[in-house]
């Protein structure tokens, strides 16, 4: 066990995966859970569809087995960028990385408060 395994490895989550991939003409739209992503990546790894310029992965979790699956795919950097951006709570934004854009968009929730009168 290396030492972000040993750091990161109670991060532990179901996580609901989205994988879209989209060109000019055409967009395709497939759901996974973290397993599923893992075997994804392993079949396709960085390639994407013929007629798709953009692959866009969102995760709905953390979980550092997807993580280290991302990662295997996207390279080293790919694990503390989005660490990064997603454990740290007033973090917000996107990084460019060897061409690969990571981004953390969190639900942000307005409460008004009204005064009872």
């Amino acid at each position: 066990m290396n030492r972000d395994d040993e750091e990161f490895r109670h991060l532990v989550a179901q996580c609901q995966i989205d994988v879209i991939e989209y060109g000019k003409d055409k967009a395709s739209f497939e759901e996974f859970d973290n397993q599923g992503l893992a075997d994804f990546l392993k079949l396709r790894g960085r390639q994407k569809a013929d007629w798709a310029t953009v692959r866009w992965i969102n995760v709905r979790g953390i979980d550092w087995e997807v993580i280290k699956s991302l990662t295997a795919v996207y390279g080293a950097c790919c694990s503390s960028s989005l660490l990064g951006i997603t454990l740290n709570p007033s973090c917000y934004g996107s990084g460019l990385v060897n061409g690969t854009v990571y981004t953390d968009l969190k639900l942000l929730t307005l409460c008004i408060s009204t005064r009872l009168r």
